[in-house]
């Protein structure tokens, strides 16, 4: 079966056969494939002079149907020729699931002033987080680290221990495409010229 000029295929060997391009992007004088220059004009990029056009480039990229996104919330409209996704990608707050950490804090124990362990869930009047700001009982002398006492029922800031909540991660990119196979994608420039309807 002859192909049309302007078809794309995938091949399982390593070159261009006869009257086929590889997709990879590169620009062709328009003087040497006319018919195809006819069909695809500027559509997948500028050529970088006027006596050439660029070709359509597939290399680690995944075709796609022209047209809108059906996705739920997806506004994006698939024109032929554009560019969309990326290969790898940083995770920003807004996507991230949502989650809890561990609070690391200490609870003031007797006698004055010793510490236990780390909670992972406070104990009132006793770990940091959860003791009232005016202190009383026999732990009323004690020195608390990072806590700034008040008058009863008073609101006070202050900072935290450094250990209270800890920063991970490192901004680092992920891989963002699926499971993938590579094969060698070629444009038709020697075949049938495609006929409107």
């Amino acid at each position: 079966m002859d192909a049309f000029i302007g078809e794309i295929r995938p091949f399982a060997f390593s070159f261009a056969p006869q009257g086929w391009l590889e997709c990879n992007g590169q620009a062709v004088p328009i003087a040497q494939y006319q018919a195809l220059a006819a069909i695809v004009g500027n559509t997948y990029g500028n050529p970088p002079n006027p006596q050439s056009f660029v070709l359509p480039n597939l290399n680690g990229q995944a075709a796609v149907g022209v047209g809108s996104s059906t996705a739920p919330g997806s506004a994006i409209n698939w024109l032929l020729g554009s560019k969309h996704g990326t290969e790898s990608a940083t995770v920003s707050v807004s996507q991230i699931p949502s989650h809890n950490h561990t609070l690391v804090m200490e609870k003031l124990t007797s006698p004055i002033g010793s510490q236990a362990n780390s909670l992972a869930v406070p104990v009132a009047n006793s770990s940091w987080l959860a003791r009232p700001a005016q202190v009383s009982g026999p732990d009323a002398s004690a020195i608390i680290p990072n806590f700034t006492l008040a008058a009863s029922g008073a609101q006070v800031d202050t900072t935290l221990h450094a250990s209270t909540l800890g920063i991970t991660g490192g901004n680092a990119t992920h891989e963002n495409r699926q499971p993938y196979l590579p094969l060698l994608y070629c444009i038709c420039n020697d075949g049938l010229f495609p006929q409107h309807p």
